[in-house]
């Protein structure tokens, strides 16, 4: 029931801000995939949280997209490198529309209570 509750508090507490991309993809084209995977990013957050309670801040993901759709590299800083580190690798699985050439992305996490 706790973890229950926690997951949802996590959940509640992920802001998803606007990318920065070095060329004009549209925004919303970025957000979809990431969207979708939320969930797995909450629960980059809440491992973390179970053991420092008071966890909270921003993880920054700067990420390309090849003009396959595939991330080809994925870095995460922040607020606590392991959360970092997660968040980096579940966004090295997203596939994105093809973009018309490849597109780096800057993309902000927020956590917190």
């Amino acid at each position: 029931m706790v973890t229950r509750m926690v997951a949802r508090l996590a959940a509640l507490v992920m802001a998803l801000a606007a990318p920065v991309t070095a060329n004009s993809l549209d925004k919303e084209v970025v957000r979809r995939p990431i969207r979708a995977a939320t969930p797995r990013i909450v629960r980059c957050y809440e491992r973390q949280l179970a053991a420092t309670p008071s966890l909270a801040g921003t993880v920054v993901v700067d990420f390309t997209i090849a003009v396959s759709g595939r991330v080809t590299a994925a870095t995460g800083t922040g607020m606590d490198d392991t959360v970092a580190h997660c968040v980096a690798r579940v966004i090295r699985t997203l596939r994105f529309p093809p973009p018309p050439a490849t597109i780096r992305v800057m993309y902000p996490f927020t956590f917190g209570r």
